[in-house]
């Protein structure tokens, strides 16, 4: 797919500068982190649990009627997928922070959110990036004050 090769070009020939990837899906309420092919933990599962945790709690607080679950799909499911954009991009463009952020289902199928709920999950999910984004500016610069 062409998408797939762009960012895959853009994540490999940015590797020092990439310093986290969220991939969003619908269906469910979870953030989850690599590894989804084979359900095993990345070195820094701590801190990718405990960071999906605060994610997950910023998006609550604004949505307090949705639950997130973090972990990733063995853990939580017993259950593997392969070919996520979070698993490649951790493995290959070895970006720390992946997640998959899997927002809440709707709709008839589960996948379709209906047009009603769209601002207010955007809402929610863009309080999570912003717990994200402040993580990643706190990480970079205590890395170049060492």
């Amino acid at each position: 797919e062409v998408e797939s090769k762009v960012l895959r070009d853009i994540i490999i020939n940015n590797k020092e500068r990439v310093k986290a990837y969220v991939s969003f899906h619908s269906y469910g309420s979870y953030v989850l982190y690599p590894y989804s092919y084979d359900g095993s933990n990345p070195s820094n599962v701590n801190e990718l649990y405990s960071l999906g945790k605060d994610i997950a709690f910023a998006m609550h607080v604004y949505a307090p009627g949705v639950h997130y679950d973090v972990g990733n799909l063995k853990t939580m499911f017993n259950k593997t997928i392969s070919g996520t954009s979070a698993d490649w991009v951790k493995a290959v463009g070895e970006v720390d922070l992946t997640y998959n952020i899997v927002l809440p289902e709707g709709g008839s199928a589960g996948v379709n959110i209906p047009a009603s709920r769209i601002n207010s999950i955007v809402r929610e999910t863009w309080d999570g990036i912003i717990v994200l984004a402040k993580y990643v500016i706190k990480k970079s610069n205590q890395e170049r004050n060492v």
